[in-house]
């Protein structure tokens, strides 16, 4: 079992912060001279050195956010993990905002007011990335209308919509900086775009390689193809919906029961036994997984629940321990 993360996250990481130290020696004014450290690029040139260094970050960074979602999950959630991770991308921000400050024209020192504009339209550009992949991904979960029917579940999972009614909360602000940007004042009308629209882009850019890659890689650290993958939270999705209705907590949806289980559910003796000489299977479930001795057991129908054990039903199946079941009916197996 895989217990860190990829190799490639770890060269990613050497290069942006090699990246991030050159870019600190360019603006304190320390000349280069013959290779680039750890890069093994040789540039004629001096005053291309910053352009080189950028685009390279810029890559570097984009590898990182990569390989990050490609390792392992649980190796993922570690603290020190976490924290090379965000420190990393810290570094390679200041990085590039110093590159920008020397490379735009007429660029100036940027004032509180502007750090905080520029963190909060980063911000908003995560939060935009991240639901579009998360709305396109869950595109993904939504069930046919036979599929729902068969199931007795909205066609529309719960976390489907929850993850939808997030775009109340970012897609109006998003809509507000568009409509603003015509009235900012430099630099941050020339810097809005990139500070919005890059972050969206990358996120959303490296959860659609996630989500194509033809494996997966579970929480326990077991690699899955992306059908499997699918499919597996597919059936979380339906379990969770399944509570949802149970529970009452969801718009209810009429169940499709096999005869036999209405019957045991409302105690209707006679239609029963009618049901089971015609040659009803008694261990047939419904859509939620019960059957009908399952129903009669929940419901104290005692006569009910004889009957169905007498015609074959598995008191195994039921929801309580099968010396629960004896002991309720009067019944040693």
């Amino acid at each position: 079992m895989k217990t860190e993360l990829v190799p490639a996250y770890h060269i990613a990481r050497v290069l942006v912060i090699v990246c991030a130290g050159l870019i600190a020696l360019w603006w304190f004014g320390v000349p280069f001279e013959g290779p680039l450290p750890l890069l093994g690029m040789r540039v004629a040139e001096a005053d291309k050195v910053p352009y080189i260094v950028g685009v390279i970050l810029a890559y570097g960074v984009f590898r990182l956010l990569i390989s990050w979602t490609q390792s392992d999950p649980a190796w993922r959630r570690r603290s020190a993990s976490r924290i090379d991770f965000s420190v990393t991308i810290v570094i390679a921000a200041v990085a590039g905002w110093a590159l920008l400050t020397k490379l735009l024209p007429s660029f100036e020192p940027p004032s509180v007011s502007l750090f905080f504009s520029g963190a909060a339209l980063m911000a908003l550009g995560v939060g935009g990335g991240s639901l579009a992949y998360l709305c396109l991904e869950n595109l993904l979960f939504i069930r046919s209308k036979e599929e729902a029917e068969r199931l007795a579940l909205p066609r529309f999972p719960v976390a489907v919509r929850a993850t939808f009614r997030l775009g109340y909360f970012i897609v109006p602000p998003i809509l507000v900086v568009f409509f603003l940007a015509p009235h900012f004042m430099p630099p941050l009308s020339n810097l809005w775009p990139w500070l919005l629209l890059v972050p969206t882009s990358v996120l959303l850019a490296s959860g659609v390689i996630s989500l194509l890659s033809r494996t997966h890689t579970l929480s326990d650290g077991t690699k899955v193809s992306r059908s499997e993958y699918i499919k597996r939270l597919s059936v979380v999705l339906d379990q969770h919906d399944t509570r949802y209705q149970i529970g009452g907590w969801d718009k209810p949806i009429r169940p499709h029961n096999a005869p036999l289980y209405i019957a045991a559910e409302l105690d209707d003796i006679a239609t029963v036994r009618q049901l089971l000489s015609d040659g009803a299977d008694p261990d047939d479930r419904n859509m939620h997984g019960w059957t009908a001795l399952m129903i009669a057991v929940a419901q104290q129908h005692e006569k009910t629940v004889q009957i169905l054990l007498e015609n074959g039903a598995d008191p195994r199946g039921g929801p309580q321990s099968l010396d629960s079941l004896a002991a309720f009916i009067r019944w040693d197996p």
